[in-house]
Formats: structure tokens, sequence, C-alpha cells
């Protein structure tokens, strides 16, 4: 996967309806064992960087503490954790997701501390499905997002991303007549 990229201005689905306001956002696509940062520039989403990634030994789908799955949904990084406040197996440090987010909690999954991090000093990456359900990076690539990244960053985590082309992007944006409801809203809101 690393040399294949998605089409140029092509984003997530679940990316579609993204605000302008939220200044990056995370994808993860475990089929490829990518992660993709994504920025908005000049009011457009682009991608701008992708990384190497694990996921649980077990795969995808965690519903249970302890089940060595990554969980599948939209997540939101919750705070920063310097390496010397770690083990050495979390290398350079992480980033905290909301796992169980209510929407988990609504259907009985449990467990928590799925995070992105480092891997340890004696290795540079793990192998795909090495962990026990966080992400684990490389851990130059976890420092770059660790710089990059702030709290309540999205994080799109998903066994396969469906992407859309920018063209289908304005369509689906000009005809949900909810987003324009959803936009007049925000707009009187401010």
């Amino acid at each position: 996967a690393y040399g294949v990229l998605p089409a140029a201005g092509s984003v997530p689905r679940e990316f579609l309806q993204l605000s302008a306001s939220v200044r990056h956002a995370v994808a993860v696509d475990a089929s490829k064992s990518r992660l993709y940062l994504f920025a908005h520039e000049n009011g457009k989403l682009r991608l701008i960087r992708d990384f190497y990634v694990s996921i649980g030994k077990f795969g995808m789908d965690k519903s249970l503490e302890g089940d060595q799955r990554t969980p599948q949904g939209v997540y939101f990084i919750g705070r920063q954790i310097p390496g010397p406040r770690l083990p050495e197996f979390y290398g350079k440090g992480a980033l905290t997701l909301n796992y169980p987010n209510d929407w988990d909690r609504s259907v009985n999954r449990s467990g928590d501390g799925i995070w992105l991090h480092g891997s340890p000093p004696d290795q540079f990456a793990r192998l795909p499905e090495a962990s026990d359900g966080c992400i684990v990076l490389a851990n130059p690539d976890l420092i770059l997002l660790m710089q990059t990244l702030n709290t309540q960053t999205p994080v799109l985590i998903r066994d396969k991303l469906q992407w859309a082309a920018a063209p289908e992007r304005a369509q689906a944006k000009a005809g949900d007549s909810f987003a324009r409801v959803l936009d007049g809203w925000q707009q009187a809101w401010k």
C-alpha cells in the first residue's frame, strides 16, 4: 500500500461533511496498514502524509476488554503523553483516543486505553497485526503526529476506507438539504 495513494483530491466518505474549522483529521485503513493525515488548506481537505501502522493481533471490530482487536469508528484525540512518562514499550509517546465513545457503550463494547503510540526502542515498526488493539507507528511518524495534531482531532478507523472524489464531495454537499440547514444553524449560532 505504500506506493498506492488514493486518487488526488479524494477523501474518506466519512469526511465529506467535515467542517473547515477542523484543522486536521486522521483516517486509518487497517486493510492497508496505513494512517492518512489530512489538513484543511484554503477551505479544502487535503492529504498531506501517510504512514505505516500496526493494528490489533486479531484484527478489527473490538468489542471486549482484552480481545486484542482494534475498534472501528470515529474517535477523538484526548491528550498527548510524552514518552518519558510511559514504559519504553510505547516508544516516544502516545495520543489517547476516546474509546469507548458513546456509541460503543450503547452497543455494549468494553475496554479502554486505545492509543496511537510509538514502537519500543529495539523496533523500528511492528508487524501489521501486532498490537493489543492500539494503532502503533514508527517513532519518527508518531513524533510528527504529536507535533501536528491537537486534542479533539477526529480519527476515523475502518477496516477498509471508502474514498470519495472531489466532484462527489461537491455534489454530496450541494444535494444534502440537511447540510444546508445545519450550516444555517451554525452561522446563526456564531
